[in-house]
């Protein structure tokens, strides 16, 4: 009995000391939060290994892959609210590249300004991606007859996805649909400039034409994964879209 009641206050004291030392260094760790002094942070190295392999995968799937551009020099002209709301569809659209099925570059041009504030709080500064502050045609200034840019009010229809091409995403967000801003800057530029087949979806006409950024980013990767724009359509939007019961008319 004395035994089993000695046992217990040690461990009791053995307790106590544990508590007493994760609270002098709860306190030493506010005290330095509040001097200005940034912990390391101690990652393990299974951690350290598996990020080291995940970064090496994206860094080849950039090299390899179908180059996407998102131009962002329509931010000039948005409001905050606008920009945050590009900067959120951007952070979509690279997140679905990492898991996308296909090897995909993104790029993004005019990072600079407010939505380079906004997508440097999304920790955008680790995305494994092109990051420009020049605008769109001075990145591929080499390039410009490579450019394919996508705007819903082009005239031809994009049927196939070249490889050797550089698709282009306008980075507009603008609830007031202001018509051909996409189209203009494609002619700006002296590019071509085409438009995803949305005619055929059965509810397109209860949404609007002009898709959200990171849309049309999937739709892309999708008719990359599946050899046909067509199913990239069909892959890439919700469901809404194709929903019978949610048709016009019904």
């Amino acid at each position: 009995e004395a035994e089993r009641h000695l046992a217990k206050r040690k461990k009791e004291k053995r307790t106590k000391r544990k508590l007493n030392l994760r609270e002098r260094l709860k306190a030493e760790s506010r005290q330095k939060k509040e001097q200005g002094i940034v912990l390391p942070y101690k990652m393990s190295e299974e951690k350290k290994r598996l990020r080291a392999e995940t970064q090496a995968f994206l860094e080849q799937r950039f090299a390899r892959g179908q180059r996407i551009a998102i131009d962002m020099s329509f931010t000039q002209k948005q409001g905050l609210k606008e920009v945050r709301s590009l900067a959120f569809q951007v952070c979509q659209s690279y997140f679905s590249m990492k898991t996308a099925p296909v090897d995909v570059a993104i790029h993004l041009t005019s990072y600079e300004g407010p939505v380079f504030v906004e997508l440097e709080k999304m920790r955008a500064d680790l995305w494994v991606c092109g990051r420009h502050p020049r605008l769109l045609e001075e990145v591929f200034a080499d390039e410009l007859e490579n450019l394919v840019y996508l705007s819903p009010d082009a005239e031809e229809v994009l049927e196939t996805i070249d490889p050797s091409k550089i698709y282009v995403i306008g980075g507009i967000i603008d609830n007031t649909e202001e018509s051909f801003v996409s189209k203009s800057r494609a002619f700006g530029l002296k590019v071509k400039s085409v438009k995803l087949d949305l005619d055929s979806v059965p509810n397109i006409g209860r949404y609007r034409k002009s898709l959200n950024v990171n849309a049309v980013f999937d739709i892309l990767i999708q008719s990359i994964a599946l050899g046909s724009v067509k199913e990239g359509i069909k892959a890439g939007l919700p469901s809404r879209y194709f929903d019978e019961k949610k048709a016009p008319g019904i």
